[in-house]
């Protein structure tokens, strides 16, 4: 099967990256440098909304087990985070960030009362499968299928919407210790925001662009070091509707290319 490709703008400079998934990335690495390696006060275990252990529900994926889980995990967020940056704004990708986190972590938590009560869950890769499922349940509606295998005369397409479950299960067969249910809770999660139907979440627009207001300091130093999306210009995009990121004829066998990337999507 041919590899998803996605490509980021070409760029030699930080100043073409989006500030939240720059910023978003140093605090994730300076979290691992000065998190407790014995602690385990933000990890999420089923029974954290029980206990108002609202820390470990907003930062559980922070926390990571060495320097190579980080590293992967943040290769394949990057991308898709700096692609939804660019086009809904960049405190509206914090909040998202925020909402998401907070709803696979409800949903894992639910669930492992009765299932795993005593396991539990950290990383970046929930998010990971979060914006995966956003882009693929958006794109299933232009492109149904990613892929189409072709032997003796039969097809067998790989439909869109169902490529987080072949990434899911695909890691868990190469990682039998990774959380699948963690990663399920993700794909929820990020095809309920796909759907609109966790929008009431989100604050109005005028929490979002007074936030803004008290992080024009902010801005204006960041202005030359890095992008930043503001409000105004994402509100419009926003609510012209979903652009598909698809380029290529995919229905024909070809590698699918998304649009504003650069590097290969999900490594």
């Amino acid at each position: 099967m041919a590899p998803l490709q996605a490509h980021l703008p070409n760029a030699d400079t930080l100043d073409n990256l989006p500030a939240f998934t720059v910023g978003f990335t140093i605090f994730a690495v300076g979290f691992f440098g000065f998190y407790p390696r014995d602690s385990d006060a933000v990890i999420l275990e089923p029974h954290a909304p029980l206990n108002l252990n609202l820390n470990a529900i907003l930062f559980y994926i922070f926390p990571h087990l060495n320097v190579l889980h980080l590293l992967l995990n943040l290769a394949s967020l990057a991308p898709l985070l700096a692609r939804y940056e660019r086009s809904h704004g960049t405190v509206y990708t914090g909040v998202t960030m925020n909402i998401l986190a907070v709803v696979a972590a409800l949903q894992y938590c639910l669930l492992g009362l009765v299932l795993y009560p005593t396991q539990h869950v950290a990383g970046l890769l929930g998010i990971f499968f979060s914006l995966l499922s956003f882009y693929c349940y958006k794109e299933h509606f232009t492109h149904p299928s990613v892929y189409t295998f072709r032997t003796q005369g039969n097809e067998f397409p790989i439909p869109t919407l169902y490529v987080p479950f072949l990434y899911l299960c695909l890691l868990a067969f190469l990682f039998p210790n990774s959380s699948f249910f963690g990663h399920l809770a993700g794909i929820s999660a990020g095809f309920l925001l796909a759907m609109g139907k966790i929008n009431f979440m989100f604050p109005p627009l005028k929490v979002i662009l007074w936030i803004e207001h008290k992080l024009s300091p902010v801005i204006s130093t960041l202005h030359n070091i890095v992008v930043w999306t503001r409000e105004e210009e994402a509100v419009n995009e926003r609510n012209v509707g979903y652009k598909p990121l698809l380029t290529a004829d995919i229905e024909q066998g070809e590698s699918a290319t998304f649009e504003g990337f650069e590097r290969r999507l999900g490594n």
